[in-house]
């Protein structure tokens, strides 16, 4: 969608994303799975958005087929393995402290603390995924616009 011109609606249902959560969680206070379901619930609402949005500006379901799905499958197999050893590394350093301050600590203040350094992390979290991507999309304009560099266009 962002490639398409739908950037405000794609950087909006991130934050609308959030929020849902947020008066989710509200919802479900005092359940221990609460957060969870407000998640699942967050993003049902924000597939149900995309679609509408999709619907909105012509697309449809109908026009994809196997074929298509399966040439882009292929093109861009590697795709996950480029971004597999960073996103541990991320992952790593998120849980090893957690991990040491449990045996450090109890439980119960070492979740109280991740779900403090979680919330705090969070406005960083959004503005680095909205930086990305505008990056990218001025990245891929610039690529197309080259005239020496052989990338696609759609």
């Amino acid at each position: 969608m962002v490639r398409h011109g739908a950037f405000p609606f794609a950087t909006g249902l991130k934050v609308f994303r959030v929020l849902a959560t947020l008066f989710f969680s509200l919802c479900f206070l005092g359940l221990v799975i609460g957060l969870v379901w407000a998640a699942a619930l967050a993003y049902v609402l924000s597939a149900v958005l995309v679609f509408y949005a999709c619907s909105q500006r012509g697309w449809s379901i109908k026009k994809i087929s196997q074929i298509e799905i399966f040439n882009v499958a292929r093109t861009h197999v590697k795709f996950p393995a480029q971004s597999a050893l960073p996103a541990f590394f991320d992952n790593l350093s998120m849980l090893i402290p957690v991990y040491l301050a449990t045996s450090l600590y109890g439980a119960d203040d070492v979740g109280q603390w991740g779900l403090t350094r979680m919330v705090l992390a969070l406005p960083m979290a959004m503005i680095a995924g909205a930086m990305a991507q505008v990056l990218m999309k001025k990245l891929h304009d610039m690529l197309v616009q080259h005239p020496f560099c052989n990338f696609p266009e759609h």
